[in-house]
């Protein structure tokens, strides 16, 4: 993972009109530091990183470039790990994220999902979910974090919680693969239904059929499987039988 610190510094400060000299002055620091950081020749240290990003105006995840590791494929890389089985790699790299970006809520809730699906310690994943849900703003990663934190509170012995947090989720007609149904261009609105069916037949049969390990589901997609549409309708309907 390389950070980009340096040419992140030297972006904003053209930005903002200033020579090296100026920022260096504003900071209190040397111009030959800023020079070192700007070349890639050092960073700053950690306690300034606060102070530097109030500075130019931006978050530290913008500042360290985390906008850029998304762009990198950070996560696509960690989900594909997973997806291999090889979970303790996937959860080394998140821990060396979250060292570099320590504020960062997607490396946390990544974490506690590597952690979850390595079948681990759950006090570790309930713990950074928590944080997630006390700091994110994002939805997405909100909804998630409490779907997860459902499993674990149920891995961990803690039934009752993860009833009342279950029963808070939303309900399936304020899904979004049901909304977008009302929504869509007609071009697009039939594919998209189609494919909302048959994902939701093949988690519904996953459920009849006892499948368990749910938390990949929720971390690796719960996409259909290639099974045939007519096959699962069967399934269920003996179920309802």
């Amino acid at each position: 993972m390389v950070l980009s610190i340096g040419r992140n510094i030297r972006r904003l400060r053209g930005e903002a009109g200033l020579s090296q000299e100026e920022l260096a002055q504003a900071l209190h620091i040397s111009p030959q530091s800023v020079s070192k950081w700007e070349r890639g020749e050092g960073y700053p240290d950690i306690t300034a990183l606060p102070g530097l990003a109030r500075y130019f105006g931006v978050t530290l995840d913008e500042l360290m470039g985390m906008d850029e590791l998304d762009d990198w494929g950070f996560f696509s890389h960690v989900n594909n790990l997973e997806k291999a089985g090889q979970y303790e790699e996937a959860i080394r790299l998140l821990r060396e994220g979250g060292k570099r970006f320590p504020n960062n809520h997607a490396m946390r809730l990544g974490l506690a999902e590597a952690l979850t699906l390595a079948g681990g310690d759950a006090k570790e994943a309930i713990a950074l979910l928590k944080q997630v849900l006390a700091g994110d703003a994002n939805e997405k990663r909100r909804s998630c974090a409490r779907a997860m934190l459902c499993l674990l509170y149920a891995k961990d012995g803690q039934r009752e919680k993860a009833l009342s947090l279950a029963r808070t989720l939303p309900h399936i007609w304020e899904s979004r693969e049901i909304l977008l149904t009302q929504f869509l261009p007609e071009d697009e609105r039939a594919a998209h239904t189609r494919g909302a069916i048959l994902t939701a037949l093949h988690l519904l049969c996953r459920k009849i059929e006892g499948a368990g390990e749910w938390e990949k589901v929720l971390v690796l997609g719960g996409e259909p499987d290639g099974r045939d549409a007519n096959e699962m309708l069967e399934t269920i309907g003996a179920y309802l039988m």
